[in-house]
C-alpha cells in the first residue's frame, strides 16, 4: 500500500517541478522580452544612436515620393426627389462648403430647393506625374548639395553646400513618444542660408508651412487671451496618428491632456543608418490658389561620404 502511494506523491512532485520551471522559465522570457522592448523603444537611448550616426558627411542622392492619393469623394448635387447628377471627372480634392442661407422675404419653395451634399473628387496619375516631374528638377538642382553633422560641446550642429548656397545652424535629435513608441525627429535653427525646408526640398512647402504657423500663432493668441498660459514662438504641433494640427507648446503643456503626444510642427522625420540618411518631410498633396502643391510625403536621401 505505502509503494503505490509514494509512486504517486513522486510522479506528482516532478509534474510539480516540471510545470514549476516552464512557469519560470516563461516569466524569464517575458521579463527579456519587455526589456528588450523597454531599450529599443527607449527615447534617450534612440536620440543617442541617431547622434552618434549622425556624424559624418553626406551627399545628396535624391528625393522620394511616397505613392499616396489625394483622400477625396466625388459627390454629386441631389434634390429632394430623389435626381441626382453626374459626378465631375477631375483629378483633384476639393470640399464645398456649406453656404450660409439668406434671409430673404421671397424663398424658394421645400420642393424647389436643392441641397449639395460635400464633394470629393478622386486623384488621377496626372498630380503624380507632374510632382515626380517637380521633384525630379529639384534633384537635379541639388544633385552637388552636401549636408555635414558634427558635434561641439555636447550640441549638434550642421552646415551644408549646394552650387554656392551655404548654410549653418544648430539641430536638436527628438524622440516624442506617438503612443508608445518614440517618433525619431530633427529640428534645425538655421544662423545663416535659407531654412533646411527650402534648402533641402522646394521653397513652395516652406512658404506653405510659415503661412500655417503665422496663421495658427494668432489664433493661439486670440484662444489663449487672458488665460494663464505663456505663449512661445512656436505654437504650432501636430499629432502624427490622427494627422491632425493642434495647437500648444511647451508653456502651455500643462493644459494638454496627460499621455496624448505632441510633435512640432517645424520638425522633420529622420531615418539614419551607417550608410544612408533619409530626411522626411511629413503630409501630402494641399490645394492651394495655386492648384495642388505636393507639400509632403516626400524623403531627401543621402548616403555617406565621410
Amino acid at each position: 500500500m505505502l509503494i503505490p502511494l509514494a509512486i504517486f506523491v513522486f510522479v506528482f512532485t516532478s509534474c510539480t517541478n516540471v510545470l514549476y520551471q516552464e512557469m519560470q522559465q516563461e516569466r524569464k522570457g517575458t521579463i527579456e522580452n519587455y526589456e528588450d522592448a523597454r531599450m529599443k523603444f527607449d527615447p534617450e537611448e534612440m536620440k543617442s544612436e541617431i547622434k552618434a550616426q549622425l556624424a559624418g558627411k553626406w551627399q545628396f542622392i535624391g528625393i522620394e515620393i511616397e505613392n499616396e492619393t489625394v483622400n477625396a469623394q466625388t459627390a454629386t448635387p441631389t434634390s429632394e426627389n430623389g435626381e441626382t447628377g453626374q459626378s465631375s471627372d477631375v483629378s483633384a480634392q476639393t470640399v464645398v462648403p456649406e453656404l450660409p442661407q439668406l434671409d430673404l422675404e421671397v424663398q424658394a419653395s421645400e420642393a424647389e430647393r436643392v441641397q449639395l451634399s460635400p464633394i470629393t473628387v478622386e486623384e488621377r496619375e496626372d498630380n503624380q506625374k507632374i510632382a515626380a516631374a517637380k521633384m525630379a528638377l529639384a534633384s537635379a538642382n541639388r544633385k552637388n548639395l552636401t549636408l555635414e553633422f558634427y558635434e561641439e560641446r555636447t550640441s549638434l550642429y550642421y552646415r551644408g553646400s549646394n552650387r554656392g548656397r551655404k548654410v549653418t545652424g544648430q539641430c536638436n535629435v527628438m524622440a516624442p513618444r506617438v503612443g508608445d513608441v518614440p517618433l525619431p525627429l530633427i529640428r534645425f535653427r538655421q544662423r545663416t542660408g535659407p531654412k533646411m525646408l527650402e534648402f533641402l526640398f522646394t521653397s513652395e512647402p516652406a512658404r506653405l508651412m510659415t503661412a500655417r504657423s503665422k496663421q495658427a500663432y494668432a489664433e493661439n493668441m486670440q484662444r489663449t487671451k487672458g488665460k494663464n498660459f505663456v505663449n512661445t514662438n512656436q505654437p504650432v504641433w501636430w499629432d502624427k496618428h490622427e494627422n491632425v494640427r493642434r495647437l500648444g507648446g511647451r508653456g502651455s503643456e500643462k493644459a494638454s491632456p496627460k499621455g496624448v503626444s505632441y510633435v512640432p510642427a517645424s520638425a522633420l522625420g529622420i531615418e539614419v543608418t551607417d550608410n544612408r540618411l533619409y530626411i522626411i518631410l511629413e503630409g501630402d498633396m494641399e490645394l492651394t490658389p495655386k492648384g495642388w502643391i505636393r507639400t509632403g510625403g516626400m524623403r531627401c536621401a543621402f548616403k555617406r561620404i565621410e
